[in-house]
């Protein structure tokens, strides 16, 4: 034994001890934060940072914002590229990204799906060929995870074994320095060093034995130094050798100072102070509080640092949530807003769409409520559906009547599109045409084709009306010609005597007045003329008024257009005269009771009596114009 060994085992206890009051803090609660922090994430991770398969570094990728297509071709880089302990948390975010797209997605189909009323009676079915592919590379991951795991387990345990039998090693050198005279202090020494090697190459144990492991490593190499007894060289260079790598670790740490990024740099301290506690071991006295002081120190900077990054980036969570929640207010606002019309619908799906879109854009919220935001996002977005869907479901019927309206609409053009009756056809087709405007909305697919039908029928209806027209314009303008050198014969015409050959040559004339057809209105005075002429001629033949009023009423009967409704109409008129008069004679009649103490030579009842007359023989006039009508409704 060497003189000073008292000394240097004082050394070494004291060095232990507050190396464990220090170092070990950690897993006290009285310790700072920030340490406890640091050891508590290297106890959790002693179990993937073995056999040199620590984690590396891995960029966490803004996976929200990326296509099903972009995520699968990223998770199978990972997994062929990358360590499996280093992808996890990656793993998980990506599945969780294309789960939300690929679900939203499907609830966009079956919007779609929906919406078509072709589609009411069918199942609804979404799949894309992309999510087979991407749960195949997941499930090749989970593979790969189940077989690292249970290679992690057998190592953990091997590495366990090494570590106890290193102990025993370290227990038995004690004996051996006792018993074997070979086994000087030199020797024990670089053994010690050498064990003391391989335990910090062999990697981590199972978490349950992490501390037992330490403790039992510590206690054992203690009794080795209180048995040594090494002498002062061997504590100078092993304190110095020790000192040389604190300092180093210390020169490590602050230049993590200047890391841009807070959590990494944060991580790269965790292993800085995994290897100040597990592979360096103690200084001279003097250095020890000032080494530890300083180590901690630049910890701390770096603590804070991490600590002021982490609630910015939770505030700009914060500030995300706070964003999605606003977008999905507006879209249960639009909701709740009540819609009659197509086209305010399809403003609200624009709105919709562009709502949905800028949700998309925002980035990550506070992981506790994304699951509640994106469930009350598909709640929201299915709740818009729910009621656009109901709306159009119920217009299907409305639609399907208006287009029966329609139909019935288009069949009477097409059924009247041929016909010459003008009179008639033309308001009727007027009518139709105003009808079709107050239809309200049908399907667009049917919309068009339907209005050519119905315009077709219409158009060929008038087409054909114009060209009769612009015809009867031109014979007219011939016949008003004609007409008017007729009345100037006429009125040239001097009766001869001859009553019969007058009576013929009237007619004559009658026949072909009647032949040239009706006149505009602007020149009926023509008309008018042309009667007067007659009716003085008549009259110088002896023809009394009824022969004469009959004479023009069957010149006016020839002259009805063809067809039954001309000559029906004419009759409900001629019935109508025929009351009105009546109605009249009646009243004149009633009138004469007020003539009291008066004769008939009054100027006053013989003015009465005259017009009751006049009435009497009006209505024996138009009796007869009713009996001239049925015989001329007999010839047709």
């Amino acid at each position: 034994m060497l003189e000073d060994d008292t000394n240097l085992k004082e050394v070494l206890t004291n060095e232990t001890s507050e190396k464990e009051a220090k170092e070990k803090t950690p897993l006290n609660s009285t310790s700072p934060d920030f340490l406890n922090e640091i050891q508590r994430e290297n106890a959790e991770n002693a179990e993937e940072e073995t056999l040199n398969k620590k984690r590396e570094e891995v960029p966490m990728m803004d996976y929200e914002k990326m296509t099903l297509e972009a995520l699968t071709k990223e998770l199978k880089r990972l997994i062929e590229h990358e360590k499996i302990t280093s992808i996890k948390s990656h793993i998980e975010a990506i599945k969780k990204a294309f789960d939300n797209k690929y679900s939203q997605e499907e609830d966009e189909k079956r919007e779609l799906f929906l919406a078509d009323e072709d589609n009411e009676e069918k199942d609804f079915y979404f799949s894309l060929p992309i999510r087979d592919e991407f749960y195949k590379a997941y499930n090749h991951y989970k593979q790969l995870k189940n077989q690292y795991q249970k290679q992690l387990e057998q190592e953990l345990q091997t590495n366990l074994k090494r570590k106890q039998d290193i102990i025993n090693e370290i227990k038995n050198l004690v004996s051996l320095g006792k018993d074997d005279i070979a086994w000087n202090t030199d020797t024990l020494f670089r053994k010690f060093q050498e064990l003391k090697k391989q335990w910090y190459e062999i990697g981590a144990v199972p978490r349950e034995y992490y501390d037992d492991i330490w403790n039992n490593f510590n206690h054992h190499t203690e009794n080795f130094f209180d048995y040594l007894s090494l002498t002062r060289d061997f504590q100078k260079i092993d304190f110095k050798h020790n000192l040389e790598e604190k300092n180093k670790l210390i020169e490590k740490a602050e230049a993590l100072l200047n890391e841009a990024d807070p959590q990494k740099a944060f991580r790269e301290l965790q292993l800085l102070h995994k290897v100040w506690k597990e592979e360096t071991g103690p200084v001279e006295k003097e250095y020890r509080e000032k080494l530890w002081e300083q180590f901690s120190s630049i910890t701390k900077k770096i603590h804070d640092r991490r600590q002021a990054f982490l609630h910015q980036l939770e505030q700009i969570f914060i500030d995300n949530k706070h964003k999605k929640l606003g977008i999905i207010s507006q879209i249960e606002e639009i909701t709740s807003q009540e819609r009659n019309s197509h086209s305010d619908y399809q403003k609200a799906i624009q709105q919709i769409n562009e709502l949905r879109e800028e949700f998309k854009k925002i980035g990550r919220v506070p992981q506790e409520v994304s699951e509640e935001i994106w469930q009350r996002f598909v709640l929201a977005i299915r709740a818009f559906s729910k009621k656009k869907n109901l709306f159009y479901k119920e217009n299907k019927k409305i639609h399907n009547e208006n287009v029966s309206k329609r139909m019935e609409l288009i069949a009477i053009a097409k059924a009247n599109k041929d016909s010459s009756d003008w009179e008639v056809t033309t308001p009727l087709i007027q009518k139709i045409q105003e009808d079709w405007k107050k239809i309200g909305a049908i399907p667009r697919k049917l919309s068009n084709e339907l209005w050519e039908d119905f315009r077709t029928a219409c158009n060929h209806y008038f087409d054909r009306l114009h060209q009769e027209r612009r015809k009867q314009n031109k014979d007219e303008n011939s016949n008003i010609n004609k007409k008017k050198e007729l009345l100037d014969e006429l009125k040239a015409f001097l009766l001869t005597g001859n009553r019969e050959e007058d009576i013929k040559v009237l007619e004559n004339f009658q026949e072909k007045w009647n032949h040239l057809g009706s006149l505009p209105e602007k020149l009926r005075v023509l008309e008018t003329r042309f009667n007067k002429i007659m009716g003085v001629l008549y009259k110088k033949l002896n023809f009394d008024k009824k022969e004469i009023e009959l004479i023009k009423y069957n010149s006016k009967l020839d002259r009805l257009p063809e067809g039954e409704n001309a000559l029906l109409r004419e009759e409900i008129f001629v019935r109508k005269k025929i009351e009105d008069i009546k109605k009249n004679i009646l009243q004149l009649e009633n009138n004469l009771q007020f003539f009291t103490n008066i004769d008939e030579k009054h100027p006053l009842m013989r003015e009465a009596l005259k017009s009751i007359q006049e009435e009497k023989d009006n209505l024996v006039i138009w009796e007869e114009k009713l009996k001239e009508l049925h015989i001329h409704e007999s010839k047709e």
